[in-house]
């Protein structure tokens, strides 16, 4: 684990932080601007959770929630703008849900506020989201597609899920 337990930041401005493990999750609060530097950042045993006005961007990012207390919950007009490695073995997977999570509907929070976009996949087959859009959702995103066990979809303002381009004409 990078992280042994839940890590909380409260930077009150703009900081970054790198890819790893982070073991009981990872915790940020209102007014904090954390860029993620590129890599996967895997989470065991915790939620990644956004508090109300966090701001998180980061590009060739990948999000692995490893197992049934792994989780996303973001709270209370949080942006999240972030896109899925474009090479690699990994290109195009924003998010992954890892087998562990297989016997259990894993509760995912998103109350995204304008200007948040998933660029990606997202691939999340255990999982029961709720999903509260205000503003508006994915504008920005060239991508998002979408992969669950539930989703519960509220939206106030609009929301854009688009397909791949298809390169090859």
């Amino acid at each position: 684990c990078t992280s042994q337990s839940l890590k909380t930041i409260n930077s009150q401005g703009k900081m970054s932080i790198g890819p790893g493990v982070y073991c009981g999750g990872l915790t940020l609060n209102a007014s904090d601007d954390v860029a993620l530097k590129p890599g996967i950042y895997t989470f065991r045993g915790g939620a990644f959770t956004l508090n109300t006005s966090a701001k998180v961007t980061g590009t060739d990012v990948q999000f692995y929630f490893e197992d049934a207390q792994s989780q996303l919950m973001v709270n209370g007009a949080a942006i999240l703008q972030i896109s899925a490695p474009t090479t690699g073995q990994h290109a195009g997977i924003l998010m992954f849900q890892g087998r562990q999570a297989k016997d259990s509907s894993v509760q995912f929070r998103i109350n995204t506020s304008a200007g948040s976009f998933y660029n990606g996949a997202i691939y999340l087959p255990y999982a029961v989201i709720d999903w509260n859009v205000s503003g508006s959702l994915n504008s920005e995103s060239s991508y998002t597609a979408l992969i669950t066990k539930v989703l519960n979809f509220y939206v106030s303002g609009t929301a854009f899920f688009k397909k791949p381009s298809d390169a090859s004409g």
